[in-house]
Parts: C-alpha cells; sequence; structure tokens
C-alpha cells in the first residue's frame, strides 16, 4: 500500500497536475510519459547492474485473472460478467485507477486543502466539496470561487495601480523624479491600491488619486 500511495502521488504531481487538458486522451498521454520514464529508468538500472529497491516498487504491469460467472443485476436480471481475481491488493487498486482514468476520472489535489479528490468526466475541476480548514460549512470549492471572483475584482485596483506605477518609474529614469522623492510617491500609491483592496476606498477614487501623481 505505501509503495502504490507513493507512485500514484508522483506519477499524479508529476506528470498529469500541469495537463493543458482534462480530457481521456490528455491522461493516456501523460501516463505514456510516466511509463515511459519509468520504464528507462528500469532499463538502465539492469545495464549498469544497480540495485534499486524505489524502483523495483514501480509496477507497470499486474496480474489477474479473468473467469466468468452468472449475477444479478437491477433492471437487467441474470447477466454473464466478469469476474477479476487478483493476487495483491495493490494491483486491484492500481488497475481500479487506471481504468478510471481511460474514461477520463483522475484524482487530483485540491488546490485549497490540498487533499486528494476525484476530479470527474474530464473537467478542469480544482477544488473539492469537502469543508475548507478553518470554516464550518464553506467547502473549498465555495472558498475557491469566493477567492476567484476577489481577485477577478482587484483586477481594476492593480491596474491603476502599475500605470501610475510607471510613470512615476519613467519620470525617475528621466531624471525629473528624485530618489527620495521617488520612494515617497510609490510608498503612497501603495498605501492607496491596498486601501482599495480593503475596501475603505472607492476604485474611483484610487483612480482619481492616482491620476493626480
Amino acid at each position: 500500500m505505501n509503495d502504490f500511495t507513493r507512485n500514484t502521488f508522483l506519477m499524479l504531481v508529476d506528470y498529469f497536475e500541469e495537463l493543458p487538458s482534462r480530457s481521456p486522451a490528455a491522461y493516456a498521454d501523460a501516463y505514456e510519459r510516466y511509463r515511459r520514464t519509468v520504464s528507462e529508468a528500469f532499463d538502465y538500472a539492469v545495464g549498469e547492474d544497480v540495485i534499486d529497491k524505489d524502483l523495483d516498487a514501480f509496477k507497470l504491469e499486474f496480474p489477474v485473472r479473468l473467469g466468468f460467472r452468472a449475477m444479478e443485476t437491477k433492471g437487467s436480471g441474470v447477466v454473464l460478467g466478469e469476474a477479476f481475481t487478483f493476487e495483491e491488493l495493490a494491483s486491484f487498486l492500481y488497475t481500479d485507477l487506471y481504468k478510471g482514468m481511460a474514461v477520463g476520472n483522475v484524482p487530483r489535489r485540491c488546490h485549497n486543502c490540498r487533499h486528494f479528490f476525484l476530479a470527474v468526466g474530464g473537467y478542469d475541476t480544482v477544488y473539492c466539496n469537502r469543508i475548507a480548514p478553518g470554516e464550518t460549512k464553506r467547502t473549498c470549492r465555495k472558498v475557491g470561487a469566493h477567492r476567484k471572483e476577489k481577485q477577478r475584482n482587484e483586477e481594476p485596483i492593480h491596474k491603476e495601480y502599475f500605470k501610475a506605477y510607471n510613470r512615476l518609474k519613467a519620470r525617475k529614469n528621466r531624471g525629473s523624479l528624485r530618489t527620495d522623492k521617488w520612494n515617497q510617491q510609490v510608498a503612497m500609491i501603495q498605501e492607496w491600491r491596498d486601501a482599495a483592496v480593503r475596501g475603505e476606498i472607492s476604485d474611483a477614487e484610487l483612480k482619481r488619486r492616482l491620476d493626480g501623481v
């Protein structure tokens, strides 16, 4: 179990987290890169006669026996179904993981609480539905949505701030603004920006002040 947890963590974080798409095809490509890297590491270790216990813990093939049995189902009655028998628990866990991956369901690390959750259907979901750390009711998904909305609301504030900052910097570079005055004015517009972010002054008031600098 420890090897399964470690290997899966490394694969998901190093090969799956930064994918440009969350489709089954993107997952298949990421897994192939992971499999190729592990296989090449095995080949190198064998060629160099290196005994690496960590490498030996990586498994890319899983022994299983396949049989067929009559099974009772809801709505369809008795059907002939496949029955898999695994030699060890890890083989079952890997198989379950990869079969889910093949249809677009992959564990992902929540960008808020950092715990893993199952991202399904190929959607680029980055937050889980657990209660967020420090919260009593709001989930990580709700906290994350609030954070994104706050960032969008703050964009005009930062845009106006950088416009004023660049004007001051240009004047300093031309020599029309002394260094001590530059430091004072940059500190001042930073205070105004932070006050606007906190909601102590309006965006319009911030713009009026910055336009006067």
